[in-house]
């Protein structure tokens, strides 16, 4: 059940391109082409943006279900990517990152406690 991440091309004008996300792909990143804003897409610096994140988990938000969905794909042993839209400089500011290790995070609990999709 790996969660890999996909970055969009850095230095590429995509507004005149199509992206397509197959079935096993999420996008967390800001508008760009066709593809709309993420549910998970803040504009915010990493320690504010992990904190938000936290607050919306804790508050069993929209954010929370979206990010369950996730995890019971996982759950069910398929692969997920997760595109950003970020300049990947810094792995530590990349959303997708923070996602994957908040999904790794919500898996080992379920996994911990005993919950699976069996």
């Amino acid at each position: 059940m790996p969660i890999f991440i996909n970055h969009l091309p850095r230095n590429v004008d995509l507004s005149d391109k199509k992206i397509t996300l197959l079935s096993y792909m999420f996008y967390v990143g800001k508008a760009v082409s066709n593809l709309e804003e993420s549910v998970f897409y803040r504009n915010l610096p990493p320690k504010e943006y992990k904190r938000w994140l936290r607050q919306e988990i804790n508050a069993k938000s929209d954010i929370y279900t979206a990010l369950t969905s996730i995890k019971y794909i996982a759950l069910a042993e398929q692969d997920i990517t997760l595109v950003c839209s970020c300049s990947a400089s810094n792995p530590s500011d990349c959303v997708a990152i923070t996602i994957r290790k908040v999904i790794a995070y919500l898996l080992a609990e379920d996994l911990a406690f005993g919950f699976t999709n069996d």
